[in-house]
């Protein structure tokens, strides 16, 4: 490169990326036109919060190489010019920058410089050295790039080749930031939605999403466009237009994928294809858990294995009880129907409802607003009453009012077709070559093929290929594809797929091609019996013209499909729908109906149920068998249409202090439309005296969830009747509490008293202490019972319950609820002060506010803060309620909080308390602060905090304090250090990039090679160099093994904030040393390569080193027979999702799980048997695997019930 110009501009985004000290560099060489100019020098900067203060100057050249020297090192002083004349060569740059540092230093006296000397040349090695000596002699350091050395950044650092992409136009291989952001906005553009971002309205949906925004995976759960997927998108967009990084991630990216990092390489590779391998790991190293890579998952929902992606995300969450915080540096949102996770068996169902968000129709001020916005787009203005008027029309439904044509009256069942004809309308005036009846028979033609190839998603290729006789029927797709309207292309690749503008949009389409064939009695019998189209076939028998004589073929073939046109006409008004429900009372009263055959129909039949609203619904229910009514959907399906034993039975399966987000969408949906006949259902059921203790308990706990006051007298009836009260005080205490309006004594009185009165133990949580110290507690947290706060605090006044109550409350975000528990633990730390005690509760209560928000996007409320705030930032405040009020307040984190912080004077008692929070908070004008605090940290204390704030000078403080440890090592006996110190220490270095923590331990390797902890910090960084040495120090050992205790927990596996191991090669490491590592650490190593998709690695080296206890199916083909057996013979077949999950996490395809299967099923020929088998295929199966149950098992009666059970809930599920 000779254009100067170009070579600098190069040339400083190098040095800008290179070193984290360059970063800054001001370029003063080159003019806003890009074009260079005289400086003194042509790059500054000055390192912030440098100890002491440094600056840093560059210079650039492209000379050649014999001018180089006098370039760099000229001086006019040694020069005589001619005839009495003047030097006409300029002084080198050496010395240009020389003069600038030493004026400099006369402001600064010990001001550090360091020169940067650029060249497209490489310079003679003899002018390197006297470069280095002649900075030296002036007091500057001198650090050149010649032309290989910035070549080797451009063509090896990931921000390198962005760099070499941007400046010199060669495709990057390696991903960087940079090419990770470029790819984050092109993965937003190709999957961006139909909707303008004009037309959308901000909801509760996303705020309820980004309120949750520290779970690892968020499942979007809301109804069929109700906007959820547009609600993850927008949620993604304003994360990449902030600064963060994101990607749409296709579902058939996560259907092959086995890990996280997997499925992100292979979504990387999609959009880059040149990018490097392991693009996945890179990706999530530029990112960390506060800034984390955002994944979209685009939609599984009609994936055909819906249910099998939902379990394998929720499973890269971790375990459903795991206490591990969530360090990782992605996050995952999906979109799914509430139908799928109804689907799951009940272990998968509650991990995936734990991390699910509930969305719904918008709001009424929502749907205003949305209908107004999508006025205004169409140049319409719409008034406040008119659009209240649409949206309410429309059902506040999100997809009709984004379909809906302003200027037409709003009619819910017509909208997608009025949508539909006015896109064929225009597509047809603006081209003229067709009509829009020609290309309404082109959509019909597309849908019947779709349908008689059962496929919803095909790609383009396919379509031509299958329509290559229809020549204007391609021809007019090909115009609508273009249109975008109705159907559209996913991009422009060879590989493109046919997407529709929304699933109900194709659902109409599919429907109106099924009416029409029904009419005119072409439908294909296999179409008609398909399980899978149930829905299109209810919406088509809604359709004018349709015979009600064909119901009872339906009846015969398909009668799910009759539940869904129960759903769609809700009331009956037309022969046909009297036809339908004649249709399921005769389907119902037939006994064969109940048999084990039609299981999973019947079951199916209940989801639908109850996601329906009508008042044939009950009756309806009530018509299923009793162990049917057991089901959670029957319990939906009757509570949503007003019916009391389901709303008992919802309270009763799931105690209130369980999140359920379900439930409690249903329970506030019921309150809406039924509430005074639920009041009135609940207040005469707790005033008998003979009921049943469950239906009282389940009374009680919906009185809670009502919380109406007028409830208290029958609470209180029931209490005085209730001969069983004690055995259920939670239940009451919970009742009372939401219920008992403005007077609470009356109700909780009485059942405090009772509480006082259980026993107590001073060694053990007792049942005194335990009362309300989960359920109850985590129901107060989820629903505030503000009116019983005040007596719950007067009477904890009272010692027999003081204990008790302030465990209660604690975490209940009520100002007085969070004053009285700092107040009584301000009081229990002057108790114990200077008697040497210790108070656990003392010490961990504020991390339940800090988890909060962290862990579900709940912070502690601002009212609840500016309490604590008061208290201590007043002077005046007791010592100890002060530092016990800051500790609360500082669990949260709030916009804001650092000008507070700062506010706190040094010579405060919270100084030092403040400036540790600073520092959490990656305040960087904390760093001088810091830099004094670590200058004889003798334990280490504020080195923890060093990661957050990470720059220059926290570095070179780091190799001082290296430097001290030196020669303390020097003079102490014990030559492996000081543990607590080192501990830290070494975790810092494993936290920082290889290429600059090698330097740091080369140079202090003589005396840390004996400290284990810097053996572990050699082998987690895995660079050659590093791993020479740690062999070296290993070898030398007395004893090798100390260098592998505790190495999972050091590595930082799973641990929030640290990014763990990232790199095969960190494990590639380890594997001569594995003899040295305990069966625990063998395992963790062997979970972590199956997370990370390392399976060749597993099966080498650590698969024959797992012990017996660790093992799991996929170890062997006999060991998973063999515990196959195990479910079978002890009956857990619904256990056989475990089963799955861990042999696929092993890197096992289904193909293969369902061939061990099959095998071990032919080789059992038991009942038993074909239950597991049966199950399998139900939770992942595929529709060519149904096959594996054709065997000959005994009783063949049952064996046959199963099949058709299993293939009607496969065929329902999967369509391939």
């Amino acid at each position: 490169m000779t254009d100067d110009a170009a070579f600098e501009r190069l040339a400083t985004a190098v040095l800008r990326e290179a070193k984290p000290e360059y970063a800054t560099l001001v370029h003063t060489g080159v003019n806003v036109a890009g074009k260079t100019v005289k400086a003194p020098v042509d790059g500054i900067t000055f390192v912030t919060g440098a100890n002491p203060p440094r600056m840093i100057a560059a210079h650039h050249t492209t000379c050649a190489r014999p001018d180089l020297r006098s370039k760099w090192l000229h001086d006019p002083s040694t020069v005589t010019p001619r005839k009495g004349g003047k030097p006409t060569a300029p002084p080198g740059d050496v010395l240009k920058t020389a003069e600038i540092v030493a004026a400099e230093r006369k402001r600064t006296p010990l001001l550090r410089a360091t020169l940067i000397l650029t060249t497209n040349q490489e310079p003679p090695e003899e002018l390197v050295r006297d470069t280095i000596a002649a900075g030296a002699e002036r007091g500057i350091d001198i650090d050149i790039w010649s032309v290989t050395s910035l070549g080797h950044f451009l063509d090896n650092a990931d921000q390198g080749q962005w760099l070499r992409y941007k400046h010199l136009g060669i495709d990057q291989e390696r991903l960087s930031a940079d090419l990770l952001a470029s790819l984050s906005l092109k993965s937003l553009e190709i999957h961006g939605p139909h909707e303008e971002p004009d037309a959308w309205v901000s909801r509760t949906l996303d705020q309820a999403i980004a309120a949750a925004s520290d779970d690892t995976i968020l499942f979007v759960a809301a109804g069929s466009g109700l906007g959820k997927s547009i609600a993850c998108y927008k949620q993604l967009r304003r994360h990449v237009h902030a600064g963060g990084y994101g990607l749409i991630m296709p579902h058939e990216i996560i259907a092959a994928a086995q890990t996280p990092d997997e499925a992100i390489d292979a979504c990387l590779r999609k959009l880059h294809p040149k990018v490097a391998p392991d693009a996945g790991s890179t990706a999530q190293q530029l990112c960390s858990a506060d800034h984390p890579l955002l994944l979209v998952v685009e939609d599984i929902n009609r994936s055909g294995q819906a249910s099998l992606l939902a379990e394998k995300l929720s499973k890269w969450s971790g375990p459903l009880n795991s206490d591990t915080p969530a360090g990782r540096p992605w996050r995952l949102l999906c979109p799914i129907w509430p139908q799928i996770i109804a689907s799951l068996g009940e272990e998968a169902r509650k991990r995936i409802q734990r991390l699910a968000v509930i969305g719904d129709a918008f709001s009424p001020s929502e749907g205003r607003e949305a209908v107004q916005r999508r006025g205004r787009t169409r140049g319409k203005t719409i008034s406040d009453l008119d659009a209240d008027a649409i949206s309410d029309a429309l059902g506040h439904d999100p997809l009709l009012i984004a379909l809906h044509e302003p200027s037409k009256a709003p009619h819910p069942g017509l909208v997608i077709e009025e949508y539909a004809n006015a896109a064929l309308a225009r597509i047809a005036a603006n081209r003229g070559d067709y009509t829009a009846a020609d290309y309404r028979l082109a959509l019909r033609a597309l849908a019947t093929v779709l349908l008689s190839r059962r496929q919803i998603s095909p790609l383009w290729s396919d379509i031509t290929a299958w329509l290559r006789g229809q020549a204007d029927a391609l021809a007019m797709l090909r115009h609508l594809v273009h249109q975008a309207n109705i159907v559209r292309l996913s991009s422009e690749a060879s590989d493109a797929r046919l997407l529709f503008r929304h699933d109900r949009v194709r659902d109409h389409l599919f429907a109106d091609t099924i009416a029409e064939a029904i009419k005119n009695e072409s439908l294909d019998d296999g179409l008609l019996a398909d399980p899978y189209f149930a829905e299109v076939l209810g919406a088509a028998l809604n359709h004018d013209g349709i015979s009600p004589s064909f119901v009872d073929r339906v009846r015969a073939t398909n009668p799910l499909a009759l539940f869904f046109a129960l759903r769609v006409f809700r009331e009956p008004t037309t022969a046909v729908h009297r036809a339908v429900l004649a249709s399921i009372d005769g389907w119902l009263a037939d006994p064969d109906t109940h048999a084990a055959k039609f299981n999973h129909l019947r079951w199916a039949a209940l989801a639908a149920l109850s996601e329906t609203e009508s008042t044939d619904v009950v009756a309806i229910v009530w018509k299923f068998g009793r162990s049917d009514r057991r089901a959670w959907t029957a319990s939906q399906a009757l509570f949503r249409n007003g019916d009391l034993a389901g709303g008992l039975q919802l309270c009763l399966d799931v105690e209130p202090g369980v999140g359920a987000p379900w439930r409690d969408r249903q329970i506030e949906h019921a309150k809406n439309r039924f509430g005074a006949n639920l009041r009135a259902g609940v207040d005469k059921l707790l005033r008998q005296v003979a009921v049943e203790p469950n239906v009282r308990v389940a009374a009680l706990r919906l009185a809670g969830y009502l919380a109406d006051p007028q409830l208290a007298d029958a609470i209180e009836m029931s209490w005085n009747s209730d001969p069983a009260a004690t055995s259920h005080l939670g239940d009451y205490l919970w009742a009372a509490a939401q219920c008992c309006g403005t007077d609470p004594e009356r109700l909780l009185g009485p059942v405090c008293d009772a509480w006082a009165t259980l026993p107590t133990s001073e060694k053990s949580p007792s049942p005194r202490d335990n009362l309300a110290a989960d359920h109850v507690r985590w129901a107060f947290h989820k629903d505030v019972p503000v009116s019983a706060i005040p007596y719950f605090l007067k009477r904890a006044r009272f010692d027999d319950l003081r204990w008790p109550i302030t465990y209660m409350l604690h975490g209940v975000d009520h100002p007085d609820a969070v004053e009285f528990v700092v107040r009584e633990l301000a009081c229990r730390q002057r108790r114990i002060e200077g008697k040497g005690g210790f108070s656990p509760f003392s010490h961990m209560a504020p991390d339940e506010w800090r988890r909060r928000q962290e862990e579900k996007g709940r912070p502690m409320s601002r009212e609840s803060r500016e309490r604590l705030l008061a208290f201590w930032q007043n002077q005046s405040t007791e010592e100890h309620l002060r530092r016990q009020s800051f500790r609360f307040w500082a669990a949260t984190h709030m916009d804001g909080d650092l000008e507070i912080l700062r506010s706190v004077d040094s010579s405060d008692l919270l100084a030092e308390s403040a400036l540790w929070q600073r520092l959490a908070r990656a305040d960087r004008t904390a760093i001088p602060a810091l830099l004094t605090k670590l200058h004889g940290d003798r334990h280490a204390t504020w080195w923890r905090l060093a990661r957050h704030v990470w720059s220059e000078p926290v570095s070179l403080a780091l190799n001082e304090e290296l430097q001290r440890r030196r020669t303390w090592a020097a003079t102490s006996q014990t030559a492996s250090g000081d543990n607590d110190r080192d501990y830290v220490l070494s975790e810092i270095v494993m936290d920082l990039l290889p290429s600059e923590a090698e330097p740091l331990l080369l140079k202090h390797w003589d005396h840390l090679a004996a400290q284990a902890f810097f053996v572990q910090a050699a082998l987690f960084l895995a660079t050659p160099r590093l791993l020479a040495m740690a062999k070296a120090a290993i070898e030398s050992s007395s004893d090798p093994a100390k260098n592998f205790r505790h190495i999972t927990m050091r590595y930082g596996i799973k641990e929030r904030g640290r990014p763990g191991i990232t790199r095969r090669s960190q494990i590639e490491a380890l594997i001569p040393y594995l003899g040295h590592l305990d069966e625990l650490s063998i395992y963790q190593f062997w979970e972590l390569c199956n997370e990370r998709g390392w399976c060749d690695l597993r099966r080498q080296h650590f698969d024959h080193r797992l012990s017996d206890k660790f093992r799991r199916p996929s170890s062997d083909e006999a060991q998973a027979m063999g515990s196959l057996d195990q479910l079978a013979a002890n009956g857990n077949w619904h256990w056989i999702d475990r089963w799955i999950e861990d042999y696929l996490e092993s890197g096992a395809t289904l193909d293969q799980v369902f061939g061990v299967i099959e095998k071990w099923l032919v080789a059992r020929k038991t009942i038993e048997a074909m239950l597991v088998a049966a199950a399998s295929l139900v939770q992942a199966g595929r529709r060519q695997d149904i096959g594996l149950l054709n065997i000959d098992v005994e009783p063949r009666d049952a064996a046959a019930a199963i099949r058709a059970d299993t293939e009607f809930a496969v065929r329902r599920r999967a369509l391939m």
